[in-house]
């Protein structure tokens, strides 16, 4: 689902919103094809399930939208769910969580973030993918505006 570039662009401007809003610190992301991944502070506040759940509630909306508004019935049925509260289930019920306590971990969790990029085969982080902040962390180029430096 998120092969399509618009919908990795909605994931991002949550991302930004998570900011603005000033909920959530972002340190290090990737979206892959089928998930993604963010290492991220969240601001008091705010807690860890609020944040996220808004989050993929309004990622959610806005992919489910547009597949409507595209007449893309064959994607949208694979997420049919038809429960009390929603027809459709576009991202996981539990997502995975992991609180990270040492620096040590934090930059275990980026690293693997980084690396965990599909189709790169040699477990060598892929700087040039545009939607991760491997380059960032590679080459201090910041090309993404939400992106924290962790001191």
């Amino acid at each position: 689902l998120l092969e399509k570039r618009e919908y990795k662009d909605i994931l991002i401007n949550s991302f930004r919103f998570c900011l603005d809003q000033q909920q959530a610190i972002i340190y290090a992301f990737v979206i892959m094809e089928n998930h993604f991944h963010v290492v991220w502070e969240i601001l008091e506040p705010f807690t860890l399930l609020k944040v996220r759940q808004n989050m993929l509630k309004f990622t959610a909306q806005k992919i489910l939208a547009d597949l409507v508004d595209h007449n893309q019935e064959e994607i949208l049925n694979k997420f049919l769910v038809r429960h009390q509260d929603r027809h459709f289930q576009i991202w996981k019920k539990n997502p995975h969580s992991f609180e990270i306590f040492t620096q040590e971990v934090f930059h275990q969790k980026i690293k693997y973030i980084h690396s965990n990029r599909w189709n790169l085969g040699n477990g060598e982080v892929d700087s040039e993918y545009l939607y991760s902040s491997a380059k960032y962390y590679e080459t201090g180029i910041r090309d993404w505006d939400f992106l924290f430096e962790y001191t």
